[in-house]
């Protein structure tokens, strides 16, 4: 199974007593996403499933890649992968949805990292850090630590 991990794209500074879940993404941030997503909608086009932080600035960029695809059924938010989530965690729940097709998870930093290096080390100790609309392909075996080998990083 391939699992993609993408950081969302560059969002706008917290308004005065906003939340940050409700930041937005910026022009740019948009524009780069699409751009990105674009180039790689052949590789993509394999997916199952689209999951999503409830951040709107994840789901905005979730939204960008299921456009690209034309595939909005794909689309799922996951309130699991909300900010500040736990890598462990995370993992633990995406092994209880057992998905056994083509997964990718659109979120924040630092739990994709985590993620990340957990899957491709059994030590977890990879040194990882996403940029704004990064997409990585980590082909998996099973949901566990170190069942993965870090494929592609774009």
């Amino acid at each position: 199974m391939k699992l993609y991990l993408m950081r969302h794209a560059r969002a706008e500074d917290r308004k005065p007593g906003g939340l940050d879940s409700e930041r937005e993404l910026t022009g740019s941030g948009k524009t780069k996403a699409a751009s990105k997503v674009s180039k790689l909608t052949d590789e993509l086009s394999g997916l199952d499933v689209v999951l999503t932080s409830p951040a709107i600035r994840a789901m905005q960029t979730a939204q960008i890649v299921v456009d690209h695809l034309n595939e909005p059924g794909l689309l799922k938010v996951d309130d699991h992968l909300e900010v500040g989530s736990d890598a462990g965690l995370i993992l633990a729940h995406l092994r209880d949805l057992n998905y056994s097709g083509d997964v990718m998870l659109v979120g924040h930093e630092p739990w994709l990292s985590d993620l990340a290096a957990r899957l491709i080390s059994p030590t977890g100790d990879a040194q990882i850090k996403f940029k704004k609309s990064a997409i990585m392909r980590i082909d998996l075996y099973a949901w566990m630590d170190g069942a993965g080998t870090l494929e592609k990083l774009w």
